[in-house]
């Protein structure tokens, strides 16, 4: 679970690991229990051989006693153990007394920590019984070498797995750089293919397909939607012209129809115009060119105050790099936003925060709800439970303030002001004055 957030070169890198130590402890192990193993045959047989040799020697007539003079002298562990008791002789560093079964030929003998093989031989009426100590310190030296190689290779290995998964993951890492500096889905950007020809790549150019599609897609909307707002304008104008210029046809039911068809044909026209602008936005973007914020905030503010409306205003300089004639148009828009939806005051206020000069176009209203702070933004969306269709624009307004802006790398935000009324907010990054 802790691993579930990680890097996938973490996350293969302690797998491959985990893998790799479980791995390397059963090597160990088992290397350990073989040589163990090993060490108690080779002891066992060496005590056999003993042992019979011993015993050739009795048959051969050879006297116990000096049998038992030569294993002391050899330092051989050694028993001669009759039917009844021990004749002779008795294991110099090991239990004096015979433990052996009378029908037992081998078995295992412990002493503190060391180990023994113990083998009896038939010798005449009697048995040679011999012990030989099982090597449990080379054993013991093995193991720890083993263990100590297998724990720098589980560490290499490790930090070889990390760099080389690492390492085949650039390309991906390449490619959501790419992704992440794609703004337009109708743009020429592609994310880059690396040569490897593997599912990275194969990936990526599956992606460049799909952007394909997507531009050419994007680019029939917009090609479809400026010319249909190109198109609707000569009729509508027609249409509008024809009504106002039509005959007096006296009070009552005619005049209202007309002047509904004015309104209507009005609003209309307004949002062809809209989506005219749109399409040229998208297609065309926005000029870029040396000017002060300073000039559109106060030109908005008297076009507002022209509109018999209280505005504030707090007003800076605001050297900024990008579309005068479109930031006139944000604001409009912005304005034209608070004085369809404010109850009182409109208020327009430069802040400069650091590398960036802000605007802030405040109205006595109730703040965008959180959960619709980004969705405003989108085209055709208004706030229908707060206003009518009388009162509320096409869904437009908005979406073309956030487009221009973006276009000449401004952003339009919406929160609550400090006096917590509805608040729009344009941040613009200053520029080095020419």
């Amino acid at each position: 679970m802790m691993l579930k957030n990680r890097p996938i070169s973490v996350r293969a890198a302690v797998s491959a690991s985990a893998v790799l130590a479980l791995a390397l402890t059963a090597v160990v192990v088992v290397f350990a229990y073989v040589l163990a193993a090993s060490n108690a045959s080779s002891a066992r047989e060496s005590a056999y051989a003993q042992a019979q040799a011993w015993a050739d020697r009795v048959a051969d007539g050879t006297p116990v006693s000096q049998i038992i003079d030569e294993s002391l002298r050899a330092g051989a562990e050694l028993q001669v153990v009759s039917r009844e008791r021990v004749e002779m002789g008795e294991f110099s560093s090991l239990a004096h007394k015979p433990w052996l079964p009378a029908q037992a030929e081998t078995g295992e003998l412990s002493v503190g920590s060391a180990r023994y093989e113990v083998v009896a031989v038939p010798a005449g009426d009697a048995r040679i019984v011999v012990a030989v100590a099982v090597e449990t310190e080379t054993v013991r030296t093995a193991v720890v070498v083993l263990a100590a190689l297998a724990v720098a290779m589980w560490g290499a290995a490790t930090a070889v797995t990390y760099v080389a998964v690492k390492r085949s993951l650039r390309p991906v890492a390449r490619m959501t750089a790419d992704v992440q500096a794609i703004s337009d889905a109708g743009g020429s950007e592609r994310v880059s293919v690396p040569p490897s020809h593997d599912e990275i790549a194969r990936l990526a150019t599956t992606m460049n397909a799909m952007l394909e599609r997507l531009a050419r897609s994007d680019e029939a909307r917009r090609r479809f939607v400026a010319d249909a707002s190109h198109e609707l304008r000569s009729p509508i104008a027609t249409l509008q012209a024809h009504v106002e210029t039509a005959p007096d046809a006296g009070a009552g039911e005619v005049r209202v129809h007309r002047n509904l068809a004015l309104s209507e044909l009005e609003r209309l026209g307004g949002l062809v115009s809209d989506m005219l602008t749109l399409a040229r936005a998208d297609d065309a973007g926005v000029a870029a060119e040396f000017f002060d914020v300073s000039e559109c905030v106060a030109g908005e503010v008297s076009r507002l105050r022209g509109a018999g409306r209280d505005v504030h205003a707090t007003i800076d300089y605001g050297p900024v790099r990008g579309d005068q004639a479109a930031l006139n148009h944000v604001l409009r828009n912005l304005g034209d936003n608070a004085l369809r939806y404010s109850s009182g005051w409109i208020a327009l206020r430069m802040e400069t925060d650091g590398a960036w000069v802000k605007i802030h176009v405040d109205n006595e209203g109730t703040p965008i709800p959180q959960a619709m702070r980004e969705k405003i933004f989108d085209r055709f969306v208004r706030l229908d439970e707060h206003r009518g269709r009388d009162e509320g624009g096409s869904g437009l307004g908005l979406a073309i303030a956030s487009t221009l802006a973006g276009a000449m790398g401004a952003t339009l935000t919406t929160g609550v002001g400090p006096d917590g009324n509805c608040r729009f907010t344009v941040s613009l990054p200053l520029a080095k004055e020419e």
